[in-house]
Formats: C-alpha cells, sequence, structure tokens
C-alpha cells in the first residue's frame, strides 16, 4: 500500500468504512482490526502485542466502532439482499475523490419504484 504508515492505516480505515456501508455480508479476515501486518496464520495467535502501538489500537478501536453503528443501523443491512435498498447519488465524482450512495431500510424513505 502506497503512503507513509499514517496515510496506509487511513487507506485501511476508509476501506473498513466503506465495507460496511456498502451492500453485501461483511468479512474482516484474522487480525485485519489489529492492522496485522502479517497475513492470516493459522496455527498462531494474533499479534495482539500490536495494540500497544497507538496507529494499532486506534484501528482496533475504530473497526469495534465500525461494528457497533452496522447494528445501530437497520438500513445497513436490512435489505442487503435487495438491489432497491440500495440508491448511488454520485458514483462519479473522481475530481474530488467522493462517491456517494444511500442506503434504505424499513425507517428510511424509499427511492421511487422501492419493491421488496
Amino acid at each position: 500500500m502506497p503512503g507513509d504508515q499514517w496515510q496506509q492505516f487511513a487507506n485501511l480505515r476508509l476501506l473498513y468504512g466503506y465495507m460496511m456501508a456498502h451492500p453485501g455480508k461483511k468479512l474482516l479476515f484474522m487480525g485485519g482490526e489489529l492492522g496485522q501486518y502479517a497475513e492470516w496464520k493459522d496455527k498462531e495467535q494474533l499479534d495482539w502485542h500490536l495494540l500497544e502501538y497507538p496507529l494499532h489500537r486506534s484501528l482496533f478501536e475504530y473497526v469495534k466502532e465500525l461494528n457497533h453503528f452496522y447494528l445501530d443501523h437497520k438500513q445497513l443491512y436490512e435489505f442487503d439482499h435487495n438491489s432497491k435498498g440500495f440508491e448511488w447519488i454520485d458514483p462519479h465524482n473522481i475530481d474530488q475523490s467522493i462517491i456517494a450512495f444511500k442506503r434504505y431500510g424499513s425507517t428510511t424513505t424509499p427511492p421511487p419504484n422501492f419493491r421488496l
């Protein structure tokens, strides 16, 4: 991943935030919430010592908060199986590096022609 360590962790936070908001089931490989450098290890423990470092600890806390946010907002998962629970607002704003979309659930106003 390009950039210095702070930029790499910022990109990882961006990826995890996007993953939680975008439709589809969530999958985080073992150790991903720690910002582990080594890939998944099937015969060893996670690198728990990484939590002693501020960037790794803050990523861990961020993922924990993302999980709570996901569970607290039904529109992020309620209609995950239906494309009408998702609407692109601005998927082409490359000049500002912005993508915008909206998720719909039973407590949000659905787009026109919304059917389950």
